[in-house]
């Protein structure tokens, strides 16, 4: 389960264009990636698609597939065949990164994996009190290029990197965020 909290954190954090002491939002463009999702445990390389409302990760060949359907308030996972698991998306649930309150300090411009992007200082406060930081390098259209954050819970610090590479901002496909 605990792997599944990061597969939907990094989901998150992959769709968070916020400004200031707003809560998360989603990025202006629609686009595609490849993601590298780092803990101390663990390295996820996964395909990100991404359009409003909408977010396809493929973990590795014949691998899970994640969406999230923010628009419909589901999370789908698909296992390999025909078989796929549904679940709500958590609505005010003090859990889910949506419902972060993200405070956000400019630290300079950088250009990062051939992206311009903004680099930023971040302290994320979820509702009931829980705190994580690092620094995030976005693009104008709200991408997040590339995040360093640090994660505490239960007593332990995570340390939590993600990077995408390989973007490509255009239309998607609609049949990437269906079930097949």
């Amino acid at each position: 389960m605990k792997s599944f909290r990061y597969l939907l954190l990094c989901g998150v954090l992959l769709q968070s264009g916020s400004s200031w002491a707003e809560k998360m939002q989603e990025p202006k463009a629609e686009y595609s990636a490849d993601s590298v999702f780092e803990t101390s445990g663990m390295q996820m390389k996964s395909k990100l698609y991404a359009a409003p409302g909408k977010q396809r990760q493929e973990m590795g060949e014949g691998g899970m597939t994640m969406i999230i359907r923010r628009d419909k308030g589901l999370i789908w996972q698909l296992m390999g065949g025909n078989m796929y698991m549904e679940s709500a998306l958590p609505k005010n649930d003090p859990k889910d990164p949506m419902n972060m309150d993200v405070q956000r300090t400019t630290m300079g411009s950088e250009t990062v994996n051939g992206q311009k992007t903004t680099k930023y200082k971040v302290i994320a406060t979820t509702p009931d009190g829980k705190k994580f930081g690092g620094f995030q390098w976005m693009t104008a259209e709200g991408i997040m290029v590339k995040a360093d954050l640090l994660l505490k819970e239960a007593g332990k610090t995570e340390r939590v990197h993600i990077e995408l590479t390989n973007i490509q901002i255009a239309k998607q496909s609609p049949s990437l965020f269906e079930i097949p």
